[in-house]
């Protein structure tokens, strides 16, 4: 629900996503092109609302409406859109983008590195 929004907004096609870390806690990266010009937006996880952004947003909800059957509306995750339309403000070309991986996951080279630059490569 929250990518069909940043898709609708921004006009970004995503091209991949991977995920590093775990069930538990770990960060989604979202790969998007527009106008042959590559971006990307993550998202950071958690167990908790302590940790998550995203069942943090909905326990507010919950918590203020009295509403828990019904499904939370897409306005209540109005900062984590913003959250991903902020980062998809950069574009840059496909070749930069591979180049910048390296900061993007770290000094040392890993396997979600190695995954995102295949993503780049074949689209």
């Amino acid at each position: 629900m929250i990518i069909n929004e940043v898709i609708n907004r921004s006009g970004a096609t995503l091209i991949g996503s991977l995920t590093y870390g775990d069930g538990w806690q770990g960060t989604n990266y979202y790969i998007w092109k527009k106008d042959n010009k590559y971006s990307y937006s993550t998202y950071s996880y958690g167990t908790c609302a302590m940790c998550d952004w995203q069942t943090s947003l909905e326990d507010e909800y919950h918590m203020e409406t009295g509403e828990y059957l019904n499904p939370v509306p897409i306005a209540v995750y109005e900062p984590i859109v913003l959250h991903h339309m902020e980062q998809l403000s950069h574009w840059t070309t496909k070749e930069s983008l591979i180049k910048q991986s390296h900061m993007i996951f770290g000094v040392a080279e890993c396997e979600e590195e190695n995954k995102f630059k295949e993503i780049l490569e074949n689209n």
